[in-house]
């Protein structure tokens, strides 16, 4: 029997996550559930999109160089090693909204993410992309 998971205390998915070392960059543009779609930034260039499957992981305790410390539930994305399975790049927004229609109805927040993304990435004022 499946036990039952207090939402509220699941820690969620990143909004943004990135490295500065390898200067690679993703961003959420939307949650839809199971599902996560990331708009991916490689050494200030747009580097295409990122789907995620979004899996639960349960509570543990971890050690790590002697360090004890507690990790909460929390909802995941894929990592490098799993990406194939659980996380896939795609090229464009046409073939993110073609291959995986969960995305198709926040296309218009999609958009609107995507412009402000691309606007951030070309030094643009964000007050100065139009709606």
């Amino acid at each position: 029997m499946k036990q039952k998971i207090n939402l509220d205390s699941v820690k969620n998915i990143p909004v943004e996550r990135g490295s500065s070392s390898t200067d690679v960059w993703i961003v959420l543009l939307v949650d839809a559930g199971d599902y996560a779609l990331y708009l991916n930034k490689s050494g200030g260039y747009f580097s295409g999109f990122e789907v995620h499957k979004i899996r639960f992981q349960k509570a543990r305790t971890c050690n790590i160089h002697g360090t004890v410390f507690d990790v909460p539930d929390r909802r995941v994305i894929a990592s490098s090693e799993e990406f194939g399975r659980y996380g896939w790049h795609v090229q464009s927004l046409k073939m993110v909204f073609r291959d995986y229609p969960i995305f198709l109805p926040y296309r218009s927040m999609i958009d609107k993410k995507v412009a402000l993304e691309r606007a951030k990435i070309d030094g643009v004022m964000i007050n100065d992309v139009s709606e």
